[in-house]
């Protein structure tokens, strides 16, 4: 068994006690041999200790310091993986956002695992067991084409993929080849079909638009102008969604329902809403 040491604060009061401070709890430490520990671990910022190491540390009073220490919430069992990640790569034709994911996924990961970002059009192949979180906007469909293609080149590879269309922050459930549940294409199929039906006062709906310039151009780019309100809320929305899949790399085993949960963000009033994602009939992803 193996523990997670959660980050704490740690204060050193006037009679030689220390006071400690994490996100769960608040405690004062008398006793020498945890002080000792408890300050080791601070100065070497030390983020995992196992079973043998705490015996080694306490002795005798091992399991009664394990017990303390839980209570407290400074140290946690590692569990099971939801899901095996060796490296992240963020990718985005929006620098401004893409560099924003990749500096909260660096401060939490960037100890355990490496944590890249890439402009959109330089993205190197995937490797295995790769992460890829991909931020679009503008969006592009023939690129959204080609994201899938290559990470069905790697099937252990991972895709969460975002956008912005019409208004509204889209993210696709998360994609793995291996897995046959939707891809992109599957969430953008059904996004487009529901467009071509809207109820509208116009005589052409927002999708019959879209889809005769696609006609015209297959590379044209869907934009709008994203505040910084809008992108924070982006920001937050993805490395909230990452922090579900992966945790601290000690969560438990996820269950189907929450691997295949698409989210959509109106990105006027901030609501979200959730649903499951489904194939869609055109594409065959799930052959």
């Amino acid at each position: 068994m193996s523990y997670r040491i959660s980050k704490y604060i740690m204060f050193q009061v006037e009679n030689g006690d220390i006071v400690i401070q994490n996100q769960e709890s608040i405690l004062k430490v008398s006793d020498n041999l945890m002080k000792q520990v408890i300050s080791k671990w601070d100065l070497e910022q030390k983020e995992n200790v196992s079973n043998e190491e705490l015996e080694e540390l306490f002795g005798d009073l091992a399991e009664e310091a394990i017990e303390f220490l839980m209570q407290y919430y400074i140290l946690t069992p590692m569990k099971i993986k939801t899901v095996t990640v060796e490296k992240i790569v963020i990718a985005s034709n929006d620098i401004e956002t893409g560099k924003a994911i990749h500096r909260y996924l660096s401060e939490e990961y960037h100890s355990q695992i490496p944590v890249e970002v890439y402009d959109l059009d330089s993205l190197p192949l995937s490797d295995q067991n790769e992460l890829t979180v991909v931020f679009m906007s503008p969006y592009s469909k023939k690129k959204g084409k080609e994201i899938v293609l290559r990470q069905d080149k790697q099937t252990n590879s991972k895709l969460l993929f975002s956008y912005v269309y019409h208004g509204n922050f889209y993210m696709d459930c998360l994609y793995s080849p291996q897995w046959k549940v939707p891809c992109h294409l599957c969430h953008i199929g059904h996004i487009e079909s529901s467009g071509l039906v809207e109820d509208t006062d116009q005589d052409m709906t927002y999708q019959n638009m879209i889809d005769l310039i696609y006609k015209e151009n297959e590379a044209f780019e869907i934009q709008m102008p994203l505040s910084g309100v809008q992108k924070l809320n982006i920001t937050s929305n993805l490395v909230n969604k990452i922090r579900e899949y992966i945790g601290d790399f000690s969560v438990t085993k996820a269950h189907r329902e929450d691997i295949t949960t698409c989210t959509l963000v109106d990105l006027q009033n901030f609501k979200k809403i959730r649903d499951t994602s489904l194939h869609w009939e055109l594409c065959n992803c799930y052959e």
